[in-house]
C-alpha cells in the first residue's frame, strides 16, 4: 500500500504527511520512513490504544512515531474518536 508501485509514497507530493494508524511491526515504519523521506513526503506511524471501549467513548490515544515537526496534534480527522497524543521519538517508536 505505501511502498508497492503506484503505492502511497509514489503518488503523495512532496510536503504531504502520511500517517498510519495501523499497529504493525517496527519494521514496517521503519522500512517506509527512509523512503518517503527520499521523496519529499513526511511519515509518522501513529498507533491507536483504548480499544473498543475507547472508540466508543472517543478517547482513544495516539502514540505518534516519526519527526515530530510535521506532527500537528490531533487535527478535526482525529478529534471525533482521540483524545490525546504523544510523541515517541523517531520512527516506530510509537508502535515499541
Amino acid at each position: 500500500m505505501y511502498l508497492e508501485p503506484g503505492g502511497l509514497v509514489e503518488r503523495a507530493k512532496p510536503g504531504t504527511i502520511l500517517i498510519d494508524l495501523s499497529s504493525v511491526l517496527p519494521s514496517t515504519p521503519r522500512k517506509i520512513e527512509p523512503k518517503a523521506k527520499a521523496r519529499g513526503v513526511h511519515f509518522l506511524e501513529a498507533p491507536v490504544s483504548g480499544g473498543v471501549t475507547g472508540a466508543r467513548a472517543a478517547t482513544l490515544a495516539l502514540m505518534v512515531g516519526g519527526k515530530p515537526s510535521p506532527w500537528p496534534g490531533p487535527s478535526p480527522c482525529c478529534t471525533p474518536w482521540a483524545r490525546m497524543s504523544s510523541t515517541w521519538g523517531p520512527s516506530a517508536r510509537g508502535i515499541s
